[in-house]
């Protein structure tokens, strides 16, 4: 079920990269929109391949794995 959520993200990912495309080649597209569809689906790819990084799925392995970049994110300091 994993992998196939994992692929299922993956592809959706990956076609909507078309849509940015379209909107790139809109001149009254607002960049920085743009720009934040490509942020979001960055951060969206990394947090996916370290989620396929666990050996042991539970709670504490699935949060320790993403735990970085959301506390990144949020502003708050790792300890």
């Amino acid at each position: 079920m994993l992998y196939a959520s994992n692929h299922i993200i993956r592809n959706f990912l990956y076609q909507s990269h078309i849509l940015k495309m379209e909107a790139e080649e809109n001149i009254t597209f607002n960049k920085s929109t743009i720009n934040m569809f490509e942020e979001s689906k960055d951060e969206a790819m990394l947090l996916l391949k370290k989620l396929s990084s666990i050996t042991k799925i539970d709670d504490t392995n699935i949060y320790n794995s993403i735990k970085e970049e959301v506390e990144n994110k949020n502003g708050t300091v790792q300890s």
